[in-house]
């Protein structure tokens, strides 16, 4: 009896996971855009070698972009969207000090993306569990209302 009651409450685990699955892959794309388009400024914004605040200052507005694009065009909420695109940054400092191409920003940022999207998975994994949410329910987690 109790094997078969893990062995339900296993199932609806996963199945509550897959129901999720749209929030780790709109997290991966906004930290990846995030990632491409903050490089970009800051290879625009940086006229020389050194990075002015000022410079800093106007690349950071390219987060803010992107999670403002995500929120709109992905359909996803802005407290989602606008922490993954700006948390991200901070993990991109690490490569960029290395000397890193956009490319190899456009992964950091797919992976900080990746990372960041967790403790949303993880909230509306709890949530879905304990208010014993539908699958349908679940799906529309993260979403904004159309």
């Amino acid at each position: 009896m109790l094997t078969q009651q893990l062995t339900i409450f296993m199932k609806r685990i996963f199945n509550t996971l897959l129901a999720l699955r749209h929030i780790l892959i709109i997290c991966i794309v906004i930290g990846a855009s995030s990632g491409v388009l903050w490089s970009i400024a800051v290879i625009i914004a940086s006229t020389d070698s050194n990075l002015s605040l000022t410079e800093l200052l106007v690349s950071l507005m390219a987060p803010g972009l992107i999670g403002l694009l995500g929120h709109k065009i992905l359909a996803v909420r802005i407290w989602i969207a606008m922490p993954t695109a700006y948390l991200t940054v901070p993990m991109l400092f690490g490569i960029a000090i290395g000397g890193a191409n956009i490319f190899w920003m456009s992964i950091g940022g797919a992976v900080a993306g990746f990372f960041l999207s967790l403790p949303f998975i993880l909230y509306y994994l709890v949530d879905g569990i304990v208010h014993r949410k539908s699958i349908a329910s679940i799906k529309r987690s993260g979403k904004t209302v159309a």
